[in-house]
């Protein structure tokens, strides 16, 4: 208790989000953000979204992911407890979104006069939904079934970058990251890569000295294929 009969309280910090740690962690290292973004190729505007926590302002998800796990390895940032803080913090933002939606959807309702409504009516519009419910079902499907299915590369070329651009890496190894279309497979150099539930994938492979060509193909079940090849040289 203070000389005026005041208590005094210690007030708790919040938790940091991911953005604070990145920062913090970078001014720890005594880095600026150029000086970031010439050693890990990703673009200062992209650095300070990932510091601000403003992802609406990355390219996508997948690159957003990708940027984020290389700016925390740079760091040198637990990679578990930065997958943590990102999984928490899109569950915070999807439940953010989804009680907005909910605030801005019309209370208001009506009804019609009871006299519109009629059991034949009543049968022809549940006969026509049915129809439109089964016809949008089987072309989702069909194009589904057919369709080439998605290959997004994240890592290690950037969200402006061509597949084909001659990427430099400074080691012996690389980790290729991105995203394909749910239940298809994959092969980077003619090897099986693990694809997660939601269609990301990270597969750790060798380089030699030199211009490397990297193919990564996916496979739908229909059996369409999508092809992407990227050039690494490594100096080590």
């Amino acid at each position: 208790m203070t000389a005026a009969g005041f208590r005094t309280r210690k007030i708790k910090r919040a938790d940091q989000t991911i953005g604070d740690s990145l920062k913090s962690a970078r001014i720890h290292k005594k880095c600026s953000i150029e000086a970031v973004e010439e050693a890990t190729h990703i673009r200062a505007k992209f650095l300070l979204a990932l510091e601000s926590d403003a992802w609406e302002q990355l390219p996508s998800e997948v690159y957003g992911r990708g940027y984020l796990m290389r700016y925390a390895q740079f760091l040198g940032l637990s990679e578990a407890t930065i997958t943590s803080l990102y999984e928490k913090e899109r569950m915070l933002l999807a439940h953010k979104c989804a009680k907005a939606q909910a605030e801005l959807a019309p209370t208001r309702s009506f009804s019609l006069p009871r006299w519109f409504i009629t059991p034949k009516l009543v049968s022809y519009t549940l006969a026509a939904v049915l129809v439109l419910v089964l016809g949008g079902y089987l072309t989702v499907q069909v194009n589904k079934f057919a369709a080439v299915p998605v290959l997004q590369i994240a890592e290690p070329i950037s969200a402006d970058e061509s597949p084909l651009s001659a990427v430099l890496v400074k080691d012996k190894q690389v980790t290729i990251t991105g995203k394909t279309s749910v239940g298809a497979e994959l092969k980077i150099n003619n090897e099986p890569v693990l694809v997660s539930s939601d269609g990301v994938f990270h597969q750790t492979i060798e380089l030699t000295r030199g211009e490397n060509i990297i193919q990564l193909k996916a496979t739908n079940k229909s059996g369409a294929e999508k092809l992407e090849l990227m050039r690494l040289v490594a100096e080590y």
